[in-house]
């Protein structure tokens, strides 16, 4: 009796927690387990196989279906609304602080270990606790959908390239090396973008990263400054020995014809520095212009010419043009700001009517006198590398006109077959790089997401009820900054800083947007009593 009200009790229990089950077998069958070990057994079998005999560029083929099992676990995980905020913007501002102030050359090389990149030693737990709090939260995933809603068309035109992205690199001639380009592009680019579009929506975290930008910028030009009067990099004589170069960019073209001495900052190329320096440059014009303290004010106002004399130490035409072009285009914008704000000051429309004629000014002093001609239109040192370019764009038209749907990340090199006089095979241009990479349809939507939101943000600032150059106004002008530094830079080092910026123009279009809304409200609720009377 005991025994039968025993199993009445347990049959119950079990209807109880698996309503619809019947539990003929509480063990699985023993063929079934066999063939999940000989199978998983099997697998192993064959990926030490292929480790042991494909070269080690196959190896991220291999990792393709680990990192589909592993986001497939992420999809399933139940929400939790865990707060994993603080972990991801410690990694952020460290990942940030690595990529300006530690040299990318420059990995952890311990004996038995593959190099490790600092960088990424900050980014790919940064992307793991992103992407667990992303699947885990319906709080992060909320609020990260009403930034990317704002931006509806601009966010379509990003994950369009990302899906071009995939889709090239599996018609992809070197398979191998796209799918790690891939990788590393997701990565380095679309992660810090999501990440900085939810964590901008505040404005204390923006403000925070501005001041961060702003500071690490400046150690970078002290540094570049040391380094320009030493003629060498301060660190090349005490690398320690578990650093190793991943390559000896440190030497490499440091002079041109002319004998300067061209400073590299903690940047793998001096053309990066002088990118980095005219894509910030913005950001130093608004801190200048718009600094509370009127000691700080002063501060920005007199490091402006130390800006400009690093970037001159670069010898690149890039950043000067950089420079030129951020300032100009700066203080249009003030100009236009402060007569919307002081209607009845005689100054702020006659510096409005007077900034075409100083562009024009500047434009023949830039055609005339021979130094600065030199410094915005190259010549002399500089012809070699515009005859490069100009031969490069001769051979990609062939090339692009084949096959017009791109051949993948990380092709265009070996796709234009461009060699210079010492061997190396290079593009000098990123416009070029796009076009053979991603396509002439991966062309124009990469470089309409940095001008669509650049001109959007731009619009809602003048158009907005504020009349005073916010955050959004340095913004927008680096992004456009960026977009024509890429016609004669190839090179990828910054491209996290600028999506990071994108997503910070995808924050504040969103907070103007939300700013905007409530602004209209008080006015029909002022506007409808003195209706009524005159209806009555």
């Amino acid at each position: 009796m005991k025994i039968s009200l025993l199993r009445t009790t347990q049959s119950a229990s079990a209807a109880a927690i698996l309503p619809g089950y019947a539990a003929a077998r509480i063990e699985p069958r023993r063929s079934r387990r066999w063939i999940f070990f000989a199978g998983l057994i099997s697998v192993a079998f064959l990926y030490g196989c292929a480790v042991a005999i494909f070269p080690t560029f196959f190896y991220s083929i291999f990792t393709i279906p680990i990192i589909i099992l592993a986001l497939a676990s992420l999809w399933a995980l139940p929400d939790t609304n865990a707060d994993h905020g603080r972990a991801i913007r410690s990694l952020f501002w460290l990942y940030l602080v690595s990529l300006l102030l530690w040299p990318s050359y420059l990995a952890i090389a311990l004996p038995g270990l593959p190099w490790i990149n600092v960088q990424r030693l900050f980014l790919l737990p940064l992307c793991a606790i992103f992407f667990f709090s992303l699947s885990t939260s319906k709080v992060v995933r909320t609020e990260l959908g009403e930034v990317l809603s704002a931006n509806r068309f601009a966010a379509t035109l990003v994950f369009s390239f990302v899906i071009l992205q995939f889709a090239t690199t599996i018609l992809s001639p070197t398979i191998g090396a796209s799918i790690n380009k891939l990788f590393i592009n997701q990565c380095a680019w679309t992660v810090p973008f999501l990440i900085s579009c939810w964590m901008f929506r505040t404005e204390k975290h923006r403000r925070h990263w501005y001041a961060a930008l702003l500071v690490l910028v400046l150690l970078t030009a002290v540094e570049a400054l040391l380094e320009y009067k030493m003629q060498k990099v301060p660190w090349r004589d005490h690398i320690p020995s578990f650093l190793g170069e991943s390559e000896d960019y440190v030497q490499a073209n440091l002079r041109r014809a002319t004998g300067l001495y061209r400073t590299k900052g903690f940047t793998v190329n001096t053309l990066v520095l002088a990118e980095l320096l005219g894509v910030t440059a913005p950001f130093v014009f608004h801190a200048a212009f718009t600094s509370k303290k009127a000691l700080t004010r002063l501060f920005w106002i007199i490091y402006i010419p130390c800006h400009f004399f690093v970037i001159v130490t670069t010898d690149s035409r890039l950043g000067m043009v950089s420079f030129l072009a951020s300032g100009l285009l700066y203080l249009g914008i003030w100009n236009l700001l402060r007569w919307r704000e002081r209607r009845h000051d005689p100054f702020a429309p006659a510096l409005v009517l007077a900034y075409p004629l100083g562009a024009a000014a500047f434009g023949v002093l830039a055609l005339t006198w021979t130094r600065l001609h030199r410094m915005v239109f190259g010549g002399g040192a500089n012809s070699a590398s515009d005859i490069a370019r100009q031969t490069q764009w001769k051979m990609m038209w062939p090339k692009l006109w084949s096959w017009p749907f791109g051949h993948g990340p990380n092709t265009s090199g070996q796709t234009l077959g461009y060699v210079d006089p010492t061997g190396l095979v290079t593009v000098d241009s990123y416009y070029i790089t796009v076009l053979l990479e991603y396509g002439i349809a991966g062309f124009f939507i990469y470089y309409s997401i940095f001008l669509l939101t650049a001109g959007q943000l731009t619009r809602k600032v003048l158009q907005g009820p504020t009349r005073k150059p916010s955050l959004a106004v340095p913004v927008a002008i680096s992004l456009i900054v960026f977009v024509i530094d890429k016609s004669v830079l190839s090179l990828q080092n910054n491209h996290s800083i600028i999506f990071m910026i994108l997503g910070m123009a995808f924050a504040l279009k969103y907070r103007l947007n939300s700013e905007g809304t409530p602004a209209a409200s008080p006015r029909r609720s002022v506007r409808s009593p003195r209706v009524l009377p005159v209806n009555a």
